[in-house]
């Protein structure tokens, strides 16, 4: 008679723990990725624009408080990322894009030697995607 109404409140907590812990809607692929790169005399600047063309708020998760990531490649070899040396917080970060809203990121490339490289744009929210956008850009 006393074990039933024990029992009764974990059955209902853990329910309620299970449908709190469902895995959060990640990046949606529906959100859009510009990469721009701009020269100015010897500086190039690079800018990731992130914009949700949605009509609702999406939900983004961070695994740190990183939020982005710049690499440059020259024939398939990583020859500079930003985030090189840099030390960020390892918790998770929720954020959110609003509807029509977008967020920049932008950085200035180190000097190189002439070549042919290109630039990779990572948004760590959408980080099953790998590189959400990228650029070939030459040295000279």
């Amino acid at each position: 008679m006393f074990a039933r109404p024990m029992f009764w409140p974990i059955i209902v907590v853990l329910a309620v723990t299970a449908s709190a812990c469902r895995a959060p809607e990640a990046a949606s692929p529906a959100l859009e990725y510009v990469l721009v790169l701009t020269e100015e005399g010897e500086t190039r600047t690079v800018r990731l624009e992130v914009r949700n063309p949605r009509p609702r708020v999406a939900r983004l998760e961070f695994p740190s408080s990183q939020r982005h990531d710049f690499v440059i490649r020259q024939e398939g070899r990583e020859v500079w990322r930003w985030s090189e040396g840099m030390a960020f917080l390892t918790v998770m970060v929720e954020d959110t894009l609003g509807p029509g809203a977008a967020e920049s990121y932008e950085e200035v490339l180190p000097p190189l030697p002439a070549g042919t490289y290109v630039v990779e744009a990572f948004f760590l929210a959408d980080r099953d995607r790998g590189a959400v956008a990228s650029r070939t850009f030459t040295v000279r």
